[in-house]
């Protein structure tokens, strides 16, 4: 695979998070192609701020995942969730789940099951309703929901993943080491669950600087105008 590489002077490398690059730049596959780290775009028409009436004085937690398994042993994070639910069962929060699971109840009282979720408007609709995202992937290469999120106003917590912290904007984001649940709970008690409260909006702003469609387009136009010179 090395020879397919070598010698290829218009051949960059497109990576869609820092951690990616960083590991295509340690590849010895790699070695003398040109490298570049564009993120992947999102429908900013779709996923933005808007803002809801509260129906309580509950605070909402949101976990959404491409498959939610309520076993240690998967990658996703399920396990963490109804972990962390139970730590924060005596504060007023609940826990809502986004995602495909053969799971339909759980025993904790404050984690409800959602389910798939199909229409992406309906899916920001859940992201601006939340007061907290969380991302607990054990491996991530970009973090698809951490810059949803974010583009619809909501900050992020979550496990340290590779992917989702090195494309997070760090003022309104924080990641601890993978399965450290208890300072998980910690932080979102004391310090992200009101977050939201003051700086919706400047997530907002700056999550479309970083993440919309119209983003990554223009990075992508002015790569192609530097290969073609």
């Amino acid at each position: 695979m090395k020879k397919a590489f070598a010698g290829a002077k218009q051949c960059y490398v497109v990576s869609v998070s820092p951690w990616q690059k960083k590991r295509a730049l340690e590849s010895p596959i790699f070695s003398g192609v040109q490298q570049r780290c564009i993120m992947n775009g999102i429908d900013a028409s779709i996923f933005y701020e808007k803002r809801f009436l509260k129906e309580d004085d509950w605070r909402t937690v949101l976990f959404v995942t491409a498959d939610f398994s309520t076993t240690d042993k998967y990658s996703k994070g399920g396990f963490y969730l109804l972990e962390l639910a139970r730590l924060l069962k005596n504060e007023k929060i609940r826990f809502e789940v986004v995602g495909r699971t053969a799971s339909k109840k759980v025993e904790e009282d404050n984690v409800r099951i959602i389910g798939p979720v199909h229409d992406k408007n309906e899916l920001a609709d859940f992201y601006c309703k939340a007061d907290v995202a969380l991302a607990l992937s054990q491996r991530e290469t970009y973090g698809m929901t951490v810059a949803e999120a974010l583009l619809c106003g909501t900050p992020v917590v979550g496990f340290k993943n590779g992917g989702s912290e090195s494309i997070a904007l760090s003022n309104h984001t924080q990641f601890v080491e993978f399965g450290d649940v208890k300072k998980l709970a910690d932080i979102i008690r004391n310090k992200w669950i009101d977050y939201k409260d003051i700086h919706s909006n400047q997530i907002a702003l700056e999550a479309e600087y970083m993440y919309s469609d119209k983003a990554m387009a223009t990075a992508y136009e002015n790569l192609y105008l530097e290969v073609i010179k």
